[in-house]
């Protein structure tokens, strides 16, 4: 059985898990999940905070595509103070029993995940991804705070985590058997890039096949020309070039792309695909079919935590998944 490991965050990671479960692909693989530990914000940072743990909002959104409907709506509905349950729950069997058991002992009490299926935090310890600009020497600590430094600073900037942690070895071991290592179109900066800064994570992908799907969009405090060079260079940088860059070429209607441009959003293609020729670019049909697009206008939505601002970028239109999972049949 081939073992595919994928880097998601927890949005991209429960669609792309949500797809597997309804298709029979997902019982010819061994698929392990592996999010970062560095969000801040919400709930899941606020129990961070509290416990010194990791933060389980991306880790209880992958594990809850995989079990019933009703369990998982019961475990991420949020009470009137904005706690989610679920998040509770899974922070006392990780602090009860430590990781990876306590995901373990977690998931089957609410009926298991799939024989072939695990789902892991790229390490044990919670991080704060950290950024150091160039010309002002200045540091910006913690994931809302970088995604608000200006597009210079991130294009020139150095990323780092603090402190710094060590890949949690089972994860080391799922990647040194896998057979490709899957970069879902997840944010390259905030979702992608904190597990590859993990010590000892560049180092082990170097000898493995990456499969990138690109995003389809850059937010709108990320930098706007050639973002794609941008992305590119981070995982070169912090990780390692993908083999394989699989990409959207479906247009998009004009009059959804102009809901996106007027709130900053701006759609993710390279300028010069021969930028690499050791990059096999693949350009296939990867957005929903127009029935199924989400007319509702990308949003940014702010709230308050721990009497700071932050804001929330919600994106309607989505990578369609089960196209996704059809083109890793053909690649793997």
């Amino acid at each position: 059985m081939k073992r595919i490991v994928i880097l998601a965050g927890g949005s991209a990671g429960h669609q792309i898990a949500k797809s597997l479960k309804k298709d029979h692909f997902i019982n010819s693989f061994k698929f392990s999940f592996i999010v970062n530990t560095s969000d801040d914000g919400g709930h899941s940072g606020e129990i961070r905070q509290k416990y010194s743990i990791i933060p389980p909002g991306d880790l209880l959104k992958v594990i809850c595509a995989f079990l019933s409907p009703k369990i998982a709506r019961r475990l991420t509905n949020r009470d009137s103070k904005g706690r989610v349950k679920g998040n509770l729950i899974l922070t006392e069997f990780l602090m009860n029993y430590g990781i990876p058991a306590g995901i373990k002992k977690f998931t089957d009490s609410f009926g298991g995940l799939p024989r072939n299926v695990s789902i892991l935090p790229v390490t044990d310890c919670p991080t704060t991804f950290c950024l150091r600009t160039r010309e002002k020497k200045k540091i910006y600590k913690g994931q809302w705070k970088v995604i608000f430094s200006s597009p210079t600073e991130k294009r020139r900037g150095d990323f780092f985590l603090e402190p710094r942690v060590q890949i949690l070895p089972v994860v080391r071991n799922e990647i040194k058997k896998s057979d490709a290592v899957v970069i879902a179109p997840s944010s390259v900066l905030y979702s992608i890039l904190p597990i590859l800064l993990v010590s000892g994570m560049k180092k082990i992908l170097q000898n493995k096949k990456i499969i990138w799907f690109v995003p389809l969009f850059c937010l709108p405090t990320e930098p706007k020309r050639q973002t794609f060079e941008f992305y590119l260079s981070l995982l070169v940088r912090y990780g390692k070039q993908p083999d394989v860059a699989v990409i959207n070429n479906r247009e998009i209607s004009k009059n959804i792309l102009q809901l996106y441009e007027k709130k900053g959003f701006t759609v993710v293609s390279p300028t010069s695909p021969t930028c690499s020729l050791t990059i096999h670019f693949i350009y296939k049909d990867l957005i929903p079919n127009p029935d199924d697009v989400s007319r509702e206008e990308p949003k940014i939505m702010n709230f308050d935590f721990n009497g700071i601002s932050f804001s929330r970028f919600f994106i309607p239109i989505k990578h369609d998944y089960k196209k996704i999972n059809k083109i890793l049949k053909e690649i793997i």
